[in-house]
């Protein structure tokens, strides 16, 4: 009898610990879960930010190079049109029909050179004017999101630190908790807590309260004496009668 009374006591304070060690559980895996799932929400926001970010540096360098090429050709045709100048001078004093017709041809050259160069700074003009307006608007969808999902960037940030702070002692705790398992227990613990957190499945009426199974007559008599440990046949949880503590 004393026996039986003393196995019946290990087991209910078996059955005490894995209680406790499924709470833990199940609070670490919830945990654990949000630490992989929010990193995710957070990379999704950081990542619009981020393109909006980088589209604007692009535009921004598009502007500076079209703004440099614009520099280059207004300093081109400003040679252009003093060279155009002096060589009008030059015209008048040339005394050869042959030397005359050669420079009007190097002017009409010229001349040609100077619209051609108007030309592509009025391209070039046009498109800052583009780029402006293009980077307008990434600036103004900047501020928007950075408005919009700032807050929500930093909230995440938080709560992610805040996990990771928590998950830590959780983990030692159900450490702590396993390792006051019976080698049998803990064997029968390891291969459920594989698949879920939730390990316990209560008795009652002959059925388990977990998958709403019948429970075999002399096997939920087994669970109700608390000799062994028993688990459902179904869902292989391990079975309690909510009266063992």
């Amino acid at each position: 009898m004393r026996n039986d009374e003393s196995l019946q006591s290990g087991i209910e304070e078996q059955i005490k610990r894995l209680k406790d060690l499924q709470t833990v559980s199940v609070e670490l895996r919830e945990m654990e879960d949000n630490l992989r799932k929010y990193p995710e929400e957070l990379s999704v926001f950081k990542g619009e930010l981020q393109s909006v970010k980088e589209s604007l540096t692009e535009k921004t360098l598009q502007t500076e190079e079209s703004d440099k090429s614009k520099s280059v050709l207004e300093d081109e045709l400003s040679e252009k049109k003093a060279y155009i100048e002096k060589s009008e001078e030059r015209l008048l004093n040339i005394k050869t029909h042959r030397e005359y017709e050669a420079l009007h041809k190097e002017l009409t050259d010229a001349k040609k050179e100077c619209l051609d160069i108007e030309d592509r700074i009025l391209d070039l003009m046009g498109r800052l004017e583009v780029l402006e307006t293009e980077t307008a608007e990434l600036e103004k969808s900047l501020s928007e999101k950075s408005e919009q999902y700032g807050p929500k960037i930093e909230e995440l940030e938080n709560t992610i630190k805040d996990l990771e702070d928590k998950c830590a002692p959780c983990r030692t705790r159900r450490n702590s908790i396993a390792g006051e398992l019976s080698s049998e227990v803990l064997f029968v613990y390891n291969k459920i807590v594989e698949k879920s957190p939730t390990f316990l499945a209560e008795a009652r009426n002959e059925m388990c309260m977990n998958c709403n199974m019948n429970i075999p007559p002399q096997m939920f008599n087994e669970v109700l004496t608390r000799t062994k440990i028993i688990q459902c046949p179904n869902c292989t949880r391990i079975l309690h009668c909510e009266d063992a503590g």
